[in-house]
């Protein structure tokens, strides 16, 4: 899908150079953290550290 829209919550931290596959990706949580450089595949639940490529749960924040 081109130009499908990823809502990105408040609060979300995006390391520089992640890569977001708009296509599978609906939502960025709010509070949520995807490193630097991750491949982001999946959407991402509010409070969750993702990282890698691709992304995988590290931690979720209480």
């Amino acid at each position: 899908m081109i130009g499908a829209y990823v809502t990105i919550a408040d609060f979300a931290f995006i390391g520089i150079g992640a890569n977001i596959i708009s296509g599978k990706v609906d939502t960025i949580g709010y509070n949520a953290y995807v490193g630097a450089g991750a491949l982001v595949t999946h959407s991402v639940e509010k409070n969750t550290v993702v990282a890698g490529a691709p992304a995988r749960i590290i931690r979720v924040k209480s």
